[in-house]
């Protein structure tokens, strides 16, 4: 399943780019909050 999922996963750039922005801006987001409490 990984081995079948991984080739398109990296051959689909924009969607990796913006699975990856909104993977760190859900750290940045948990990062404030963290940092806010």
């Amino acid at each position: 399943n990984v081995l079948v999922y991984a080739p398109t996963y990296y051959l689909d750039t924009p969607k990796k780019m913006y699975s990856l922005m909104r993977l760190l801006l859900n750290i940045y987001s948990w990062l404030g909050q963290a940092l806010l409490f």
